[in-house]
């Protein structure tokens, strides 16, 4: 192993190499089971989905997704590499690869327009949206999704679309646009699977949570935020994962959901609880989570070490935290990382 994949010495991959070119049925036979092992991988991931998904998995085998990719592209096998692109686009956002993700969903994009994958399509919007919206780009989240817009027509993808619309118009300041997107997308709540239906309306709620967090209305923010954690929950998530077990929704849903409370407790005036809260979801979000995840955890955590006079704990998490935000441009938690700084700046010069 090197860097969490599989590798070969020089020499061994000079003997396989060579031994491979003296035999055209042999490269091709080889050629077609490796295909095979990273398509059988790749199936696992679909777009962004709130199923569960092993994300540590994914980080292992994206390396190799990415060479597939590439292969099948090259070699005019589109269906292969839309296969491969669905997970590959999955392992860029959960590695924090953004500025990758954003030059790749350009040329997904067009491969998946011209073999006709509209699905794929989407996908592409919704990873471009979700990135500028963090990296503070409104216009071009929504320049996205007005591109999705006239594809999104089955009732899961126009779900998909208002909440896109209403992340958006959040982060934009444009609360009531916010709400009434969140209204219609609960409308459409009723025309999906049973299933579907109960994770569509925790992602609503969800949303519902954070906008009354941004409006700085905490008690209306926890309401949304348990009623999360029905579908998302994040005990029940913690409980199968310590027994082995697979959870039925991605837990990055669950202990964003956990993060958020935590950060309700510490807005209400309690850093204990909410650094608490943090710690417990940072526990799972380094061996499961996504790199954007595990900045926006480290940061919080910083800003209540902070307010409990723990500066040196709050410098740590800081330290690793601000690096993973600088990388993935997220300028709330870059934001909240000044803030931070100087708040513990001005603590250590009281005390001088």
């Amino acid at each position: 192993l090197r860097r969490g994949a599989f590798d070969l010495l020089p020499l061994t991959r000079t003997y396989v190499l060579e031994s491979l070119a003296d035999s055209i049925e042999r490269e091709a036979s080889v050629r077609e089971s490796w295909l095979r092992a990273l398509l059988a991988s790749a199936a696992d991931y679909r777009g962004p989905d709130y199923g569960w998904r092993d994300i540590t998995r994914l980080l292992s085998v994206g390396p190799h997704l990415a060479v597939g990719y590439r292969w099948a592209r090259d070699t005019g096998r589109l269906g292969d590499a839309m296969a491969l692109a669905r997970a590959l686009l999955g392992y860029l956002d959960c590695a924090g690869r953004w500025d990758e993700l954003l030059s790749c969903t350009e040329e997904v994009d067009s491969l998946a327009r011209s073999t006709g994958r509209t699905d794929i399509v989407l996908d592409c919007a919704w990873y471009r949206a979700w990135v500028f919206g963090q990296r503070g780009r409104p216009e071009l989240a929504e320049a996205a999704a007005d591109q999705a817009a006239p594809l999104a027509s089955a009732p899961d993808d126009r779900m998909q679309l208002l909440l896109v619309r209403a992340q958006t118009a959040r982060r934009a300041g444009r609360f009531e646009e916010c709400r009434s997107y969140a209204t219609e997308a609960l409308d459409l709540v009723p025309a999906l699977t049973a299933g579907d239906a109960d994770v569509a309306r925790g992602n609503v709620v969800f949303e519902l949570g954070k906008l009354a967090r941004d409006q700085k209305d905490w008690d209306t923010a926890e309401h949304w935020f348990r009623e999360t954690s029905r579908v998302f929950d994040s005990e029940a998530a913690a409980s199968a994962l310590e027994a082995g077990n697979r959870p039925d929704y991605d837990i990055e849903r669950a202990f964003g959901v956990l993060g958020n409370l935590g950060l309700v407790e510490h807005r209400r005036g309690n850093p204990e609880l909410a650094a608490a809260i943090f710690q417990r979801s940072l526990r799972f979000t380094r061996r499961h989570g996504s790199t954007s995840n595990l900045a926006t955890q480290l940061i919080r955590l910083a800003d209540a070490l902070t307010d409990l006079g723990e500066l040196e704990a709050a410098e740590e998490a800081l330290a690793e935290g601000r690096p993973l935000a600088e990388r993935l441009k997220l300028v709330d938690e870059l934001d909240l990382c000044q803030r931070i700084g100087n708040e513990i700046l001005s603590r250590r010069t009281q005390n001088t």
